[in-house]
Protein backbone atom coordinates (compact mmCIF):
# COMPACT_ATOMS: atom_id res chain seq x y z
CA UNK A 1 0.00 0.00 0.00
CA UNK A 2 2.84 2.47 0.79
CA UNK A 3 4.78 1.61 -1.82
CA UNK A 4 1.58 2.35 -4.37
CA UNK A 5 1.02 5.30 -2.81
CA UNK A 6 4.74 6.69 -3.23
CA UNK A 7 4.78 5.46 -6.98
CA UNK A 8 1.02 5.95 -8.26
CA UNK A 9 2.15 9.96 -9.20
CA UNK A 10 4.65 8.92 -11.55
CA UNK A 11 3.20 6.04 -13.54
CA UNK A 12 3.36 6.51 -17.03
CA UNK A 13 1.10 3.65 -18.05
CA UNK A 14 -2.61 3.57 -17.55
CA UNK A 15 -2.80 0.13 -16.44
CA UNK A 16 -0.09 0.30 -13.57
CA UNK A 17 -1.55 3.95 -12.49
CA UNK A 18 -5.14 1.73 -12.12
CA UNK A 19 -3.03 -1.01 -10.26
CA UNK A 20 -1.73 1.15 -7.65
CA UNK A 21 -4.94 2.72 -7.45
CA UNK A 22 -6.87 -0.52 -6.83
CA UNK A 23 -4.14 -1.56 -4.06
CA UNK A 24 -3.90 1.64 -2.11
CA UNK A 25 -7.92 1.39 -1.67
CA UNK A 26 -8.47 -2.40 -1.50
CA UNK A 27 -5.50 -3.28 1.19
CA UNK A 28 -6.46 0.39 3.26
CA UNK A 29 -10.15 -1.35 3.60
CA UNK A 30 -8.82 -4.79 4.10
CA UNK A 31 -6.15 -3.84 6.82
CA UNK A 32 -8.73 -2.13 8.74
CA UNK A 33 -10.51 -5.77 8.70
CA UNK A 34 -8.20 -7.47 9.38
CA UNK A 35 -6.31 -6.15 12.31
CA UNK A 36 -9.56 -6.26 14.50
CA UNK A 37 -9.59 -9.92 13.72
CA UNK A 38 -6.00 -11.37 13.84
CA UNK A 39 -4.49 -10.86 17.34
CA UNK A 40 -7.29 -13.11 18.84
CA UNK A 41 -8.33 -14.79 16.28
CA UNK A 42 -4.55 -16.69 15.41
CA UNK A 43 -2.27 -19.29 16.78
CA UNK A 44 0.91 -17.85 18.20
CA UNK A 45 3.02 -19.04 15.05
CA UNK A 46 0.26 -17.01 12.75
CA UNK A 47 0.43 -14.55 14.88
CA UNK A 48 3.74 -13.94 14.40
CA UNK A 49 3.68 -14.26 10.83
CA UNK A 50 1.34 -11.05 11.49
CA UNK A 51 3.44 -9.08 13.65
CA UNK A 52 6.35 -10.19 11.77
CA UNK A 53 4.66 -8.09 8.32
CA UNK A 54 6.98 -5.15 9.74
CA UNK A 55 9.88 -7.37 7.20
CA UNK A 56 7.64 -6.96 4.63
CA UNK A 57 6.89 -3.27 5.31
CA UNK A 58 10.61 -2.50 5.56
CA UNK A 59 11.15 -4.74 2.27
CA UNK A 60 8.57 -2.62 0.69
CA UNK A 61 10.05 0.30 1.90
CA UNK A 62 13.13 -0.70 0.38
CA UNK A 63 12.01 -1.68 -2.51
CA UNK A 64 9.99 2.13 -3.04
CA UNK A 65 13.23 3.51 -2.35
CA UNK A 66 14.92 1.47 -5.39
CA UNK A 67 12.11 2.48 -7.67
CA UNK A 68 12.79 6.23 -6.69
CA UNK A 69 15.52 6.47 -8.98
CA UNK A 70 13.22 4.88 -12.03
CA UNK A 71 10.81 7.14 -14.00
CA UNK A 72 8.96 6.15 -17.35
CA UNK A 73 8.50 2.86 -18.51
CA UNK A 74 11.71 1.05 -16.29
CA UNK A 75 9.53 2.60 -12.82
CA UNK A 76 6.26 0.87 -14.60
CA UNK A 77 7.64 -2.26 -14.95
CA UNK A 78 9.79 -2.53 -11.54
CA UNK A 79 6.90 -1.43 -9.54
CA UNK A 80 4.57 -4.49 -11.43
CA UNK A 81 7.08 -7.25 -11.35
CA UNK A 82 7.54 -6.40 -7.35
CA UNK A 83 3.50 -6.76 -6.73
CA UNK A 84 3.24 -10.02 -8.96
CA UNK A 85 6.07 -11.12 -6.71
CA UNK A 86 4.36 -9.99 -3.47
CA UNK A 87 1.05 -11.04 -4.39
CA UNK A 88 2.33 -14.75 -4.94
CA UNK A 89 4.01 -14.58 -2.21
CA UNK A 90 0.81 -13.04 -0.07
CA UNK A 91 -1.03 -16.55 -1.80
CA UNK A 92 1.27 -19.12 -0.32
CA UNK A 93 1.11 -17.56 2.74
CA UNK A 94 -2.73 -18.05 2.63
CA UNK A 95 -2.69 -21.43 1.43
CA UNK A 96 0.04 -23.17 3.73
CA UNK A 97 -0.57 -20.67 6.95
CA UNK A 98 -2.84 -18.45 7.46
CA UNK A 99 -6.80 -19.79 6.20
CA UNK A 100 -5.21 -23.52 7.48
CA UNK A 101 -4.35 -22.36 11.11
CA UNK A 102 -7.60 -19.32 11.14
CA UNK A 103 -8.71 -20.64 15.10
CA UNK A 104 -12.42 -19.14 14.29
CA UNK A 105 -14.88 -19.36 11.08
CA UNK A 106 -14.96 -15.68 11.04
CA UNK A 107 -11.54 -15.15 10.70
CA UNK A 108 -10.97 -18.31 8.07
CA UNK A 109 -13.81 -16.20 6.23
CA UNK A 110 -11.80 -13.16 5.86
CA UNK A 111 -8.78 -14.93 4.82
CA UNK A 112 -10.47 -16.54 1.78
CA UNK A 113 -12.18 -13.42 1.13
CA UNK A 114 -8.35 -11.88 1.39
CA UNK A 115 -6.83 -14.63 -1.12
CA UNK A 116 -9.84 -13.73 -3.66
CA UNK A 117 -9.06 -10.37 -3.25
CA UNK A 118 -5.62 -11.30 -3.36
CA UNK A 119 -5.53 -13.58 -6.61
CA UNK A 120 -8.01 -10.95 -8.31
CA UNK A 121 -5.48 -7.99 -7.91
CA UNK A 122 -2.00 -10.70 -8.92
CA UNK A 123 -4.49 -10.91 -12.18
CA UNK A 124 -4.64 -7.63 -13.01
CA UNK A 125 -0.94 -7.04 -12.19
CA UNK A 126 -0.30 -9.71 -14.52
CA UNK A 127 -2.64 -8.08 -17.17
CA UNK A 128 -0.84 -5.09 -16.65
CA UNK A 129 2.54 -6.73 -17.32
CA UNK A 130 1.21 -8.31 -20.47
CA UNK A 131 0.38 -4.95 -21.70
CA UNK A 132 3.77 -3.72 -20.80
CA UNK A 133 5.63 -6.77 -22.75
CA UNK A 134 3.85 -5.93 -25.91
CA UNK A 135 4.68 -2.38 -25.71
CA UNK A 136 7.97 -3.44 -25.59
CA UNK A 137 8.02 -5.58 -28.79
CA UNK A 138 6.13 -3.02 -30.54
CA UNK A 139 8.48 -0.32 -30.17
CA UNK A 140 11.45 -2.66 -30.71
CA UNK A 141 12.60 -1.82 -34.35
CA UNK A 142 12.06 -3.98 -37.31
CA UNK A 143 14.76 -6.15 -38.32
CA UNK A 144 13.45 -7.57 -41.63
CA UNK A 145 14.74 -6.70 -44.35
CA UNK A 146 13.61 -7.03 -48.16
CA UNK A 147 14.98 -7.74 -51.25
CA UNK A 148 18.72 -8.55 -52.95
Amino acid sequence: MQTAAAVKGKLVSTAAWQLAQRLTVDDSARDQQLNALAAPNLGPEEAQVVASDGVGVAKGQTDGVEMANLSGAALDKAYVDREIKEHQSMLAALDSQLIPSAKSEVLQRQLVDLRAETAAQLEEAQVAQDGQKRREILSQPDDITFGP
